[in-house]
């Protein structure tokens, strides 16, 4: 079969495979009667998020090993103090910098600010975990099988696409798509550069909850309730997308800056090389898979 196709048929497969996934997980939540508070109730909000996670994660990385052309062991996880060093420094840069840059467009007379109480905050915060599935989707499979075709940078571009037109799916297709390409682009750097799949998630985790706690602009946001700043009116594509694209420079920049100073800008971590090089052999030996 010729390899362009056979990438395309793959790549749709990983997205059919999240679909069936996400109707099982909603089919779940209708039959134990509980669909409808999914978007009113915070703590029924956060069990479908990790639900998803959990689910749709299950599903990709089954079909990946089995047909899509990747297999477990490329789905790099690990940890260790550079990672941890690198997602306590985005944590202050990426919350902060919401923070100031919705006070700065805004001004502090525009908004309310309440406090979160403590519980909604924390089951808020597990409830960011549902982008797991979304960075195993986009990151663990596009980007590591778009990378035996394309190379790093297409590689990294195409899947941050593809990222971003899944968010099409569920949500209306406008501006924002921009932005969640421009934030495709900083994961998929960080998790060639880290060679650890927990760091993307990480940064997405992080991006999340800043929106959620001071851009979104209401309780409307992935997990309900948690808004800081609460204004009447959401950022417009003027005042959101300026802010999108320095927050994904200054990722890239620390990306760059904590893995990649004595290294060339594009050179995957070793673990990321030799876990590719490994899955090469293994796939020489065995047939292909459609």
């Amino acid at each position: 079969m010729n390899r362009t196709l056979l990438l395309i048929l793959r790549l749709a497969g990983g997205q059919v495979a999240m679909l069936l996934a996400t109707g099982v997980v909603f089919g779940a939540f209708l039959l134990l009667g509980l669909a409808p508070l999914i978007y009113d109730d915070y703590v029924v909000r956060a069990v479908a998020d990790v639900s998803l996670a959990v689910v749709i994660s299950a599903f990709v990385v089954v079909y990946a090993n089995s047909l899509g052309g990747v297999r477990f062991r490329e789905f790099l996880l690990g940890w260790n103090r550079r990672d941890t060093a690198f997602l306590a420094i985005m944590a202050v840069l990426i919350l902060g910098m919401a923070a100031v840059y919705v006070l700065l467009v805004r001004g502090s007379g525009a908004f309310a600010i309440a406090a979160p109480a403590l519980p909604v905050l924390l089951v808020g915060i597990v409830g960011e975990l549902g982008v797991v599935h979304e960075e195993v989707l986009a990151r663990g499979f596009f980007l590591r099988l778009l990378n035996k075709h394309t190379g790093v940078v297409g590689a990294i571009l195409i899947s941050a696409a593809l990222f971003s037109l899944g968010h099409a799916i569920f949500k209306k297709a406008d501006f924002m798509l921009l932005g969640h390409f421009m934030a495709g682009i900083a994961f998929g750097y960080a998790y060639i550069k880290s060679g650890n799949l927990l760091v993307p998630i990480g940064m997405h985790v992080l991006d999340n909850l800043s929106a959620d706690l001071f851009i979104q602009g209401d309780n409307e946001g992935v997990s309900l309730g948690m808004g800081v700043f609460q204004f009447p009116v959401h950022l417009g594509a003027a005042e959101r997308l300026p802010y999108d694209l320095v927050l994904m420079l200054v990722e890239l920049l620390v990306v760059w800056a904590v893995y990649s100073r004595r290294q060339p800008v594009l050179q995957p971590h070793p673990r990321w090389l030799a876990a590719a090089s490994v899955a090469s052999v293994v796939s020489r030996r065995e047939p292909a898979a459609i």
